[in-house]
């Protein structure tokens, strides 16, 4: 089972059945990342609408995360901007997310 640590607007609580183009899945992150490290690395390419970061059964991180910005146009931004941005020593992997969170 896969625990997260969330981080939300209050516009992004709509069902999560479909995900938009808006969506990314990141991989390679550093253990130690937050959310709020994320969020404002990612606000740099505009508004970011939820962030997931994801541990295992026992609570440890995976260095995996998804992140919802507010439109497929910002995502778009975030995905070229930041491919293979050096965090903490690490190259963040970025691609859309292709399943729901």
């Amino acid at each position: 089972r896969v625990r997260m640590e969330t981080s939300e607007n209050a516009n992004s609580r709509a069902a999560d059945a479909e995900v938009p183009k808006s969506s990314l899945f990141l991989r390679n992150l550093p253990y130690s990342v937050s959310a709020s490290e994320l969020r404002v690395l990612f606000e740099s390419c505009g508004r970011v609408d939820s962030i997931r970061l994801l541990s295992d059964a026992e609570g440890r991180p995976m260095g995996l995360a998804r992140v919802r910005m507010e439109s497929a146009e910002e995502a778009n931004k975030a995905l070229k901007r930041l491919a293979s941005h050096n965090l903490d020593g690490r190259a963040l992997q970025i691609s859309f997310d292709n399943r729901a969170s």
